[in-house]
Order: C-alpha cells, then sequence, then structure tokens
C-alpha cells in the first residue's frame, strides 16, 4: 500500500491529499481512493477505528488502510 502522505511531503505544491482533519470525518459508506502498487481505486469504507479504515470493493473485497494510504475521499 502506497503512503499518501508521505508523497505529500516530497511534493507538497502539486500532490494533494486529505488531512487528517478531514479522514477523521470518515464514516461508514463514505469512498476513499487508495494505491495498490501502480493501480489507484476507489473502495467503500465499512469501518473506522482510530486512524485505521475497513473498506470493501469489488476489485479487492475487504482490506485494511491506515489515513496515511488515503489518496483522496468522497464524504456523504
Amino acid at each position: 500500500m502506497i503512503n499518501a502522505q508521505r508523497l505529500h511531503r516530497q511534493y507538497p505544491e502539486t500532490f494533494y491529499v486529505p488531512s487528517y482533519e478531514e479522514l477523521e470525518k470518515l464514516k461508514p459508506n463514505d469512498q476513499i481512493k487508495v494505491c495498490m502498487g501502480d493501480t489507484r481505486i476507489w473502495v467503500i469504507v465499512t469501518e473506522v477505528k482510530g486512524k485505521h479504515i475497513t473498506c470493501t470493493s469489488d476489485f479487492t473485497g475487504s482490506m485494511k488502510v491506515r489515513f496515511c494510504n488515503v489518496f483522496d475521499t468522497i464524504i456523504y
């Protein structure tokens, strides 16, 4: 899993990621974009515990990620 926060620190002028304040607002049924190798995918949040997110998609099934792995969000 790619660390989006690290990429943002390396390229702050051109690589935007959600802030931790925004990520703390995540709840079930919101969507997040994560990167697995060369592939970025949107997944659906099923649970948030602290800075850990359980999510699912047709492509990956159920998986766990951390806040630092989130590239973008859709918060409903």
